[in-house]
């Protein structure tokens, strides 16, 4: 079994601030109150989202060993996974890459674009880190909190939304590629 390591420096831990917990229950695509500009589409996640969640959750739990990693450890508008490192809390989120390709080994483009709605998770006071996946589900690069909360965020358009969308503008020089395995 290969061990992972994480080499970002991990926050001090705190308790769940309030606005994670508001609007819990009602329509998650028409109520949530944390959503920026794109809503939260159940079918998207479930026909393209969820197949990247189950790769990267069974790598965590393989590179990992005992460690237990749970889906949606905060609910639906909390972090995608979460798990105990050495003692605490980390979260993810997971992302698939449509323009990512199986015949390209690294991103193709110079940076990532994390939605700027999930820095709230960096800023839990807990361990935190994106993850975005290759179409194929077979490689992922992943960026650490500090890489996360050193970035800078712009705004631009993209296939769901024509402009307005505010990201964190995630240089790929500060990822660490991963190889999944879906054995």
């Amino acid at each position: 079994m290969t061990s992972i390591s994480f080499p970002w420096s991990f926050r001090g831990s705190g308790s769940i601030p309030p606005f994670l917990l508001r609007g819990l229950g009602g329509n998650p695509t028409t109520d949530n109150p944390l959503t920026s500009t794109k809503l939260f589409d159940p079918q998207l996640k479930a026909t393209y989202g969820d197949a990247a969640e189950d790769v990267v959750l069974h790598y965590l739990r393989n590179t990992l060993g005992s460690c237990n990693v749970e889906q949606l450890p905060l609910g639906i508008y909390g972090p995608d996974l979460g798990f105990l490192h050495e003692g605490q809390w980390v979260y993810a989120d997971v992302e698939r890459r449509g323009n990512w390709k199986a015949d390209q080994a690294d991103f193709p483009f110079d940076t990532v674009h994390m939605p700027k709605r999930k820095l709230k998770f960096a800023n839990l006071g807990r361990p935190y880190f994106y993850i975005s996946v290759r179409d194929d589900c077979q490689r992922a690069i992943m960026f650490g909190p500090d890489d996360i909360l050193g970035s800078v965020c712009i705004v631009c358009g993209n296939r769901f939304v024509a402009s307005g969308e505010e990201f964190v503008d995630l240089p790929t020089g500060k990822g660490a590629y991963v190889e999944l395995s879906q054995g």
